[in-house]
């Protein structure tokens, strides 16, 4: 409901994978699209997920780029987004990663990851757990969370 509020003709994705997120903006609103993720397979996932619901490709540009090598092809983006993406990267990358998505958006940064009071467990040792508010506190930017489900929460930027 949150992200459906939200005013934006442009939009980045941080970390495709196979196009859910893509797909609920595409259901919902007429933006050009840009993505990317390191991974060859969930790219080829992501257009057999795009094929499969007759999206065509003219509405969508992806890539396979690691973020800290990845060239947008815009200056800057509406909004920025990405879903259970940052719990990937590693410590020493976070702060980079995050200074990325907020230089490269104009309007909004929304991301869903993992509910912080949510007790996972041990997690396993390519995940890591971020205070995402205080993150992004540190570029001077506070953070609205809403919990999405059980397990998620959406983290909206206004910038």
């Amino acid at each position: 409901n949150h992200l459906l509020k939200l005013d934006f003709d442009s939009c980045l994705e941080f970390g495709i994978g196979n196009g859910e997120l893509y797909k609920i903006i595409l259901q919902n609103f007429d933006c050009e699209f840009e993505g990317f993720d390191i991974s060859e397979g969930r790219i080829i996932q992501f257009d057999e997920n795009m094929n499969y619901h007759q999206i065509p490709y003219h509405r969508y540009k992806i890539f396979q780029s690691d973020f800290r090598n990845y060239i947008p092809l815009k200056k800057e983006y509406d909004l920025v987004c990405s879903s259970h993406f940052l719990l990937h990267i590693r410590p020493e990358h976070i702060s980079t990663c995050i200074a990325m998505m907020v230089w490269l958006s104009k309007k909004y940064i929304v991301f869903f990851e993992p509910n912080p009071g949510f007790d996972f467990g041990e997690w396993a040792n390519y995940n890591f757990r971020y205070e995402y508010q205080e993150r992004f506190k540190e570029f001077g930017y506070d953070t609205e969370y809403y919990d999405f489900n059980k397990r998620t929460g959406l983290f909206l930027i206004k910038k």
